[in-house]
């Protein structure tokens, strides 16, 4: 899941965060591990 909210950050195909709060403070917690810098770094 965090992977895909990644992309979609990335890609700008939605505004997710806007009305879920619980969602977005999860997803930072999740992008700042190291697999995630590094899955995020190879998206283009």
């Amino acid at each position: 899941m965090a992977v895909q909210l990644a992309y979609q950050d990335v890609r700008q195909v939605s505004d997710r965060r806007t009305g879920r709060p619980a969602l977005s403070a999860w997803f930072e917690t999740v992008s700042k591990r190291t697999s995630m810098v590094f899955i995020s770094a190879g998206v283009t």
